[in-house]
């Protein structure tokens, strides 16, 4: 693909069309950890994030180059997890001692909003449209809705569990948590009405069921439905 990046790189994946599946590097500068990718005003747009707190942004030209767009360090000074909706064109991090979730602009990367509910390391997110899921080693999963430029999301709500999160996934109305030797399924429901000319959403989670296993920590999910 011709991305120019000068650090090692442990993973360089893409979902969907395919573009970049491989492994490589130059030096050991920085160490990037995760990248996802989407369609963003037009442009297919890939995310680069490491774990010294660096994020890149490149447009993915049509003959297979790739043009940066931006960079930016996340305020934590580390970054563990990178999400992306290309639907609403942001980014959410986490990592660090901060315990914040930072927002981002995309493509731009322009720092929007950081949210600090949780009071332990965040471990994990899942984002989809205006719905913003996170966990963490507070033994909590929260729910953020109506993130955009303007205004930040509100924590609409906050579910226990037994144990720190480790993993998030969701689709088609479920969503999954992984924990030490176990996941937990979730029944998630979001809805939203316009009041006046704000639209205001809610978002509830109410357990299933939980899979025993002896994997150990589950610190990855995946979920087709």
């Amino acid at each position: 693909v011709g991305v120019a990046w000068s650090g090692s790189v442990d993973a360089l994946t893409a979902a969907g069309k395919g573009l970049l599946d491989g492994r490589g590097g130059v030096d050991a500068e920085l160490e990037l950890h995760l990248q996802t990718h989407g369609s963003v005003g037009g442009a297919r747009v890939l995310l680069g994030a490491s774990r010294g707190g660096r994020l890149v942004a490149w447009e993915i030209l049509a003959w297979g180059g790739a043009s940066q767009l931006a960079s930016a360090v996340c305020p934590s000074g580390r970054v563990d997890v990178l999400a992306h909706d290309p639907a609403t064109a942001m980014a959410a991090t986490c990592g660090g001692d901060d315990f914040a979730i930072h927002l981002w602009a995309v493509p731009s990367l322009q720092l929007t909003h950081m949210l600090r509910r949780h009071t332990a390391p965040v471990n994990c997110l899942w984002l989809h449209d205006q719905l913003l899921v996170s966990g963490g080693e507070d033994e909590t999963i929260r729910l953020w809705w109506g993130h955009s430029y303007a205004s930040p999301p509100v924590c609409v709500a906050c579910e226990t569990t037994a144990g720190p999160v480790l993993s998030l996934v969701g689709s088609g109305g479920l969503l999954a948590s992984g924990h030490a030797g176990k996941v937990s399924l979730w029944s998630l429901e979001v809805s939203a009405a316009a009041q006046g000319a704000v639209a205001v959403g809610w978002a509830t989670l109410t357990p299933l069921r939980e899979l025993r296993s002896s994997m150990g920590r589950v610190c990855a999910l995946a979920l087709q439905s």
